[in-house]
């Protein structure tokens, strides 16, 4: 798999390098809030009433969602609380959802660069 190097001569290898740091979905706020009482009795009570993932029921797949996700996501300006931007997920349509979201973002700020 190809990688940046450390040093480079080159300012948009290390812009990139930079911004990447930007998206951390570990940010000690996105922390405090998926930690929080009031995160973990929402997630319950989500999952508890919409138990299929909404993009496997979409293909017409029956899967329990094991995730509670933000339709828009926070790091876009998504509504944290909100419940009309929470949806059940599985967790292999999560990981896909939210590599898309970071890579349409990472393509933002390069394109932003340039």
């Amino acid at each position: 798999m190809p990688y940046l190097p450390t040093t480079t001569k080159y300012k948009w290898i290390r812009q990139i390098k930079k911004d990447n740091k930007i998206i951390s979905y570990s940010k000690p706020e996105y922390r405090k809030i998926y930690n929080s009482q009031r995160w973990r009795k929402l997630r319950a009570e989500y999952i508890k009433h919409n138990p299929l993932c909404v993009i496997c029921k979409k293909d017409n797949r029956i899967t329990e969602a094991k995730v509670v996700d933000h339709v828009k996501e926070i790091a876009d300006g998504g509504d944290v609380w909100n419940v009309s931007n929470l949806q059940s997920l599985c967790d292999r349509c999560h990981r896909v959802k939210t590599a898309r979201a970071v890579n349409n973002r990472k393509k933002k700020i390069y394109n932003k660069e340039r």
